[in-house]
């Protein structure tokens, strides 16, 4: 079994982790590059995409016109994924997303203004994304 980690940030291939995974063919794409075809392609059975957010959107902007950019950004991204899923329907694909809030959730949640912002597209889009990802597994 073969896997290819493609990430938006890097990380580290050498890292002791991988070693539990000894037993597969382990490569790992360029960071940021997840949707090129590699060398490797025809030999994987699985694909993994670690989306770090804060690499593709702005989340803490506050300006709705930013906002909608943004979303269009994301909009795109998610299209890029669905569309790539579709397309390599022989192999298995983990799609991993990963943010970093500065703020405390809990009360940061509790400001309506800012969960209506911040909190509901992005839970909005990620509902979205594994909505059309089972939908194209069918």
């Amino acid at each position: 079994m073969s896997i290819l980690i493609r990430s938006t940030s890097f990380i580290m291939p050498d890292n002791i982790i991988w070693n539990s995974l000894s037993h597969k063919k382990i490569f790992f794409s360029e960071y940021g590059d997840l949707f090129s075809n590699t060398k490797h392609l025809n030999k994987i059975n699985i694909e993994v995409i670690n989306i770090f957010l804060p690499d593709i959107i702005d989340y803490y902007c506050q300006e709705s016109f930013k906002q909608k950019k943004e979303k269009k950004k994301l909009d795109k991204f998610i299209n890029q994924i669905t569309s790539k899923i579709s397309k390599e329907k022989n192999k298995n694909f983990i799609i991993c997303f990963s943010s970093y809030n500065y703020l405390n959730i809990i009360n940061s949640a509790k400001n309506k203004e800012y969960f209506v912002n911040y909190y509901l597209p992005v839970i909005l889009a990620l509902i979205l994304f594994l909505v059309i990802a089972f939908i194209w597994s069918i």
